[in-house]
């Protein structure tokens, strides 16, 4: 289980900041963000 975890922190996943490759910054932390959800702005999800 702590093999899957760690691969997943060594991933670009595991940075802080991955979502900011699909979203804004302004988008992300809007109020509107936090209320309902958004599509990404800048590229879709990879799935």
């Amino acid at each position: 289980m702590y093999e899957t975890c760690n691969a997943l922190m060594a991933s670009p996943l595991g940075k802080s900041d991955w979502l900011l490759l699909y979203r804004s910054r302004p988008r992300l932390f809007s109020t509107e963000a936090r209320r309902v959800w958004l599509d990404p702005d800048l590229q879709a999800f990879p799935f």
